[in-house]
C-alpha cells in the first residue's frame, strides 16, 4: 500500500511537471520581455500609441479568458474585449461561478492562465499558415526545426511576402499580451490548489490500469516540444525588437 502511494505521488508530479509548469516558464519568460519592451514602446511612441498598436493582441487575451470562462461552466456576466481605460485596463471578461463545485473552481487555473494557452495555440496556427515553411515534424530535431526557421528570416521569400510581415506583426502583438494581470494570477493560484489534488486522486484511482501516466506525459511533453520552435522564434523576434528600441534613445 505505502509503494502504491508513492507512485501515485511521483507520478502526479510527472504529470503536473510535463503539463503545466513547461508552459508556465515560457509564460514567465514571455511576461518579462513584453514587459519591458512595453515600457520602452510607450516611452518611444507614447501609451495611447502603442495600446492601439497591440489591439489584437488584448482581443486574443480576452477571449482566451472566455473561452475557458465557457468551457468550465462559468456565467460571463461581462466582457469587453478592447475598451482601455485610464487606471491601465485594456478589456476584461467578468464571470461568476459556484465555489461550492470542485470543476468550476478548478476552471479558475485555466481562466486566469487562459492567454498562455490561447496565445501559444494561436501562434502555432499562425505560424503554420503564414511562414513559408509551416511547422515542421517528422525527423527533425528541435534545434534543427528552429535552424530552419531563423534561417527564414535570411530569404528574399519572406521578406518580399505579405504573410511575413503580417506575421511578425501578429506575433509581436500577441505576444505582448501573453501576459497575466495581478487579478489573472489571484484567479489562478485559487484554482491551482485544487489541480494537483486533482491531478493526485486521477493516479490514486487509476494507478493499477497500468503504464498510462507514462502516455500522458510523452503526450504532453511532445506537444511542448513540437510548440517550443514557435516559442524560440517568437522570443528571438522579441529579442530583436527590444535591441532596436535601445538602439534609439
Amino acid at each position: 500500500m505505502g509503494a502504491y502511494l508513492v507512485d501515485a505521488l511521483i507520478n502526479a508530479g510527472k504529470l503536473l511537471g510535463s503539463w503545466v509548469l513547461p508552459w508556465l516558464v515560457v509564460a514567465l519568460v514571455m511576461q518579462l520581455l513584453s514587459s519591458f519592451l512595453r515600457i520602452r514602446l510607450a516611452q518611444k511612441i507614447g501609451t495611447l500609441p502603442y495600446v492601439y498598436l497591440t489591439a489584437p493582441g488584448v482581443v486574443v487575451h480576452e477571449l482566451s479568458h472566455a473561452f475557458f470562462c465557457v468551457l468550465f461552466g462559468h456565467t460571463i456576466t461581462d466582457m469587453q474585449l478592447f475598451a482601455p481605460e485610464e487606471d491601465g485596463t485594456l478589456g476584461y471578461v467578468s464571470h461568476e461561478y459556484n465555489p461550492r463545485n470542485l470543476y468550476h473552481q478548478l476552471g479558475n487555473f485555466f481562466i486566469g492562465t487562459g492567454p498562455i494557452w490561447g496565445g501559444t495555440l494561436l501562434l502555432w496556427l499562425l505560424s503554420f499558415l503564414l511562414l513559408p515553411d509551416p511547422v515542421k515534424s517528422g525527423d527533425q530535431t528541435l534545434w534543427q526545426q528552429f535552424a530552419a526557421y531563423l534561417t527564414m528570416f535570411f530569404t528574399a521569400n519572406f521578406w518580399c511576402s505579405w504573410q511575413g510581415w503580417l506575421w511578425i506583426y501578429l506575433a509581436f502583438t500577441i505576444t505582448q499580451h501573453i501576459t497575466l494581470s495581478g487579478a489573472d494570477l489571484e484567479g489562478a493560484l485559487t484554482g491551482f490548489c485544487f489541480l494537483p489534488v486533482l491531478i493526485l486522486f486521477c493516479t490514486l484511482c487509476f494507478g493499477w490500469c497500468g503504464a498510462w501516466e507514462e502516455t500522458v506525459v510523452q503526450t504532453g511533453l511532445m506537444a511542448f516540444f513540437a510548440l517550443l520552435p514557435v516559442f524560440l522564434l517568437t522570443v528571438t523576434v522579441l529579442l530583436l525588437s527590444a535591441a532596436i528600441l535601445r538602439l534609439f534613445r
